[in-house]
């Protein structure tokens, strides 16, 4: 016969741990990634997603946009690159040489 144990009963001499609870999954509306490579890095990268995290905020978007910077996402001369995913175009768009002046553009799209 099983022995019942508390909430915080020993199970095999260990103490046992609370359950976890489930993870949280935020569902966005788009998915932008700032490749931070070296070549893009050294062209703007760092101050473009943050110009580009700042429209969004202006815009009320930063709740509804997941922003992150990535490692090298290739093509790399033509840096600083950003690849957008989104509900209307789940492959991707590309915006190669990115800078902070077309951040503004990219938002309203």
């Amino acid at each position: 016969m099983k022995k019942a144990l508390g909430q915080f009963g020993k199970a095999n001499g260990r103490a046992a741990s609370p359950p976890r609870p489930a993870p949280k999954v935020r569902d966005y509306g788009a998915h932008v990634l700032v490749c931070a490579g070296g070549d893009c890095k050294k062209r703007g990268a760092k101050e473009t997603r943050k110009v580009l995290k700042g429209e969004l905020r202006a815009s009320g978007l930063l709740g509804d946009v997941r922003t992150d910077a990535t490692g090298c996402l290739g093509l790399c001369k033509h840096g600083p690159n950003v690849v957008v995913y989104d509900e209307t175009n789940p492959k991707g768009t590309w915006y190669l040489g990115l800078d902070e002046r077309d951040v503004p553009e990219v938002v309203e799209r």
